[in-house]
């Protein structure tokens, strides 16, 4: 019987298992470093906007105390204030009303437009806080180097003896960041207002030389053969702050033939303190999606699509320390 060569089927059959299994490993290893780098991306983003929000947050907290402590030093000062008559006993108590509103008048007025300017101070923070966290999470997820789109040398770039000029090369922008810069220079008050922004390209180089990639509101398109899509959850668009609006009292003097009687003047006070501030519903969600294309690789499937969650729970007042921690 010959018995040669029986050895070979087996032989291309250990081969085609090899090489299959490096395949495989490609493949998984190619996305079990995109995920975890999709994930530090996203939660070092994550941490690092929520911990300047709560830093303005806390600002906003400072302001407060300062407004409160205004307030109790002018309701100190009314109630010690000496009256122009000496009948008085000439402490907190006034012969008249008009006298009281008088003098009540002059220290309510700048202890009323103290607060103001500070409770404006506020809103201000209040408003850049909301808009920072969300123009910095789209700005992190989408600038950290999550988007491979190839970018190829141009013709400029390319000398006639077939030297590349780098320095052209290393400064010239790349395709998503000119799309990204436009894209906000046209709405500059309102593209962060959108929940969810998505960029879709091309990986291999000869497709993006046929159609570059785009930017989208909302969902992906699906013609392209690569997505990064990057959605906002809970995140408010504008913080808001609330004043309290509150009294302070003047005494006014009755006399009777048993002595005088203070009577309590009340005088409104529309910036006593900061009462609340809206940071909208608690936690915030963070989501980035990309979807990976493998089309060298036959009999595995071409496309991935990676997804990781994190979130943020707020938490303080403003009579408190503002802190957040991480939900998932």
């Amino acid at each position: 019987m010959n018995k040669r060569a029986q050895i070979a089927p087996f032989m291309v059959l250990v081969i085609a298992v090899i090489i299959l299994a490096i395949a495989a490993t490609m493949l998984i290893g190619e996305a079990v470093f995109q995920r975890i780098r999709l994930a530090n991306i996203a939660d070092s983003a994550l941490i690092t906007v929520a911990s300047k929000f709560c830093q303005s947050l806390n600002q906003i907290k400072a302001i407060h105390t300062r407004m409160f402590l205004n307030y109790i030093s002018l309701q100190t000062s009314l109630i010690t204030m000496t009256g122009t008559c000496g009948r008085c006993y000439g402490i907190g108590v006034f012969c008249s009303i008009a006298d009281g509103y008088a003098r009540t008048l002059g220290m309510n007025l700048l202890g009323i437009q103290s607060n103001y300017s500070l409770c404006r101070q506020a809103g201000e923070i209040a408003r850049n806080a909301g808009k920072n966290m969300r123009t910095g999470l789209y700005d992190a997820s989408f600038g950290g180097a999550l988007v491979d789109e190839p970018k190829p040398f141009l013709s400029s770039e390319v000398s006639p003896d077939g030297g590349l000029d780098y320095e052209a090369y290393a400064n010239r922008d790349s395709n998503f960041t000119t799309v990204f810069r436009t894209f906000k220079k046209a709405n500059p008050k309102t593209w962060f207002i959108n929940n969810r922004l998505s960029y879709s390209f091309n990986k291999s180089t000869k497709a993006f030389l046929e159609k570059q990639g785009t930017l989208t509101v909302g969902a992906p398109e699906a013609s392209y053969e690569s997505y990064l899509s990057v959605t906002l959850e809970g995140i408010p668009t504008e913080v808001q702050v609330k004043p309290q609006r509150m009294i302070v009292v003047f005494f006014k003097v009755i006399y009777t033939p048993w002595g005088c009687i203070p009577i309590p003047i009340p005088v409104p006070h529309p910036w006593a303190w900061i009462n609340s501030v809206y940071i909208g519903s608690s936690p915030y969600t963070l989501r980035v999606q990309k979807k990976l294309t493998f089309k060298t690789l036959p009999f595995f499937s071409r496309d991935i699509i990676l997804t990781h969650n994190n979130a943020v729970k707020i938490r303080g007042t403003v009579w408190s320390s503002y802190d957040f921690t991480l939900t998932q």
